[in-house]
């Protein structure tokens, strides 16, 4: 985990890639070490190989999370794989995908420092689609949560949808 990491940081995404291919294998069962392959392949092109291991990794989460009755908003590498998830899908041009996964990042119920950090990059594919009352209303709920994180993410996403609805 810790090379793929650091190869991947240094690009050296062939070594990174490498690592985390042993990383995977060895843990067939472990959602991180899966999602990691999924992470690197990107950076050599192969967005279809990543988009089967995030969901793989995104297959062994749920299991995880229904076998020990966990919610998934308590593990903030949920609504990350979801994100990549959903990076991946845009990438591929399946945009209905990708959305579906933004919005359930955007819908955990994320706690602490992670909250609100994956709720925006659905707010941000909303701008992106000219649907700019839905970003304002959605970045006004990432806006009303406690933390100051989210308070700021939502004001930011909540300027920019005023800008696009030409309302300074």
């Amino acid at each position: 985990h810790f090379l793929a990491h650091s190869y991947e940081n240094i690009g050296r995404h062939d070594a990174a890639a490498d690592y985390a291919r042993r990383y995977a294998a060895d843990a067939p069962g472990v959602a991180h070490a899966q999602h990691m392959l999924g992470h690197v392949l990107p950076r050599q092109g192969k967005w279809r190989e990543a988009r089967a291991q995030f969901v793989k990794a995104d297959g062994l989460e749920r299991a995880y999370y229904r076998a020990e009755g966990i919610d998934p908003a308590e593990d903030w590498h949920h609504g990350h794989n979801l994100h990549l998830l959903a990076v991946v899908n845009l990438q591929l041009g399946d945009q209905a995908q990708a959305e579906r996964y933004l919005r359930e990042a955007f819908d955990l119920d994320e706690r602490g420092v992670f909250a609100g950090v994956y709720a925006g990059p659905y707010v941000q594919f909303l701008l992106l689609g000219g649907r700019n009352q839905e970003a304002l209303d959605a970045a006004a709920r990432i806006e009303s949560e406690p933390t100051t994180a989210a308070q700021v993410i939502g004001a930011a996403l909540a300027g920019e949808a005023l800008l696009a609805l030409g309302r300074e």
